[in-house]
């Protein structure tokens, strides 16, 4: 079995330029890099190799945790998966070997750069908060935290206690643990790729492995365009 695989979620609608930037950070560590590419109005899975990098286009499905999960049907051959989303980039060359470090410990299940602080509470906390404001839903108005627990139920997966869950910006996974939760759970809109993106890190604490943070500082070694590095907010 290979030894690790970084996987780029990236929406073909977009400038390529943040994707380059990132590709360039990784290429430093000598893995297999795969582009998996989320087109809309596509309707087949097609697999291209330019310069040592992959490219793999796929419908527009499930956002970049869609993308993820076909880059690890496709690519299953590999003992630890990194994925990114395209406007990631490299913060500490460390990294690689930090994480690699943190996976080596079968204990720890999903490893990122950011545990969102807000959903660190119990269910009936969040439910308190300003955050579970209505959705709709097939014309209906819902809760979010509703919702999400709802998807959860449909997808088969335990809520737990809490709302703790990385952040689906960059995460790293080892094989047993992406077959112990059989891969990712597909959104079909924005509100369930954020319910698949909770449930992740709810399946795998349900398996009784850990979620982690990759340091006590939000994005310490990976960072990501849109978020300042606290944490709590969006730039």
């Amino acid at each position: 079995m290979n030894n690790s695989i970084f996987i780029i979620s990236f929406y073909n609608s977009r400038t390529p330029k943040l994707l380059e930037g990132l590709i360039n950070d990784l290429i430093h560590f000598n893995q297999t890099i795969a582009v998996i590419a989320n087109i809309d109005d596509f309707n087949k899975v097609e697999m291209e190799k330019h310069n040592d990098i992959y490219f793999l286009k796929r419908p527009n499905i499930g956002m970049n945790i869609g993308a993820w999960n076909e880059g690890w049907k496709f690519f299953n051959d590999f003992e630890n998966y990194f994925f990114f989303q395209d406007e990631c980039f490299v913060k500490d060359k460390n990294f690689y070997e930090v994480y690699l470090d943190l996976l080596s410990n079968n204990t720890h299940g999903i490893i990122g750069e950011s545990i969102n602080p807000k959903w660190c509470k119990s269910w009936d906390e969040i439910k308190k908060l300003p955050l579970n404001y209505k959705i709709t839903n097939n014309d209906n108005q819902i809760n979010r935290v509703d919702f999400y627990l709802k998807k959860m139920h449909e997808w088969g997966i335990e809520c737990g206690t809490s709302g703790k869950h990385l952040r689906a910006l960059n995460w790293a996974l080892s094989q047993n643990t992406l077959a112990k939760i059989k891969g990712f759970p597909l959104g079909q809109n924005k509100e369930e790729c954020i319910a698949s993106e909770i449930s992740v890190s709810r399946d795998i604490e349900a398996k009784k492995l850990g979620v982690f943070q990759s340091s006590n500082a939000h994005f310490k070694y990976i960072g990501h365009q849109e978020w300042g590095s606290e944490g709590f907010s969006k730039k």
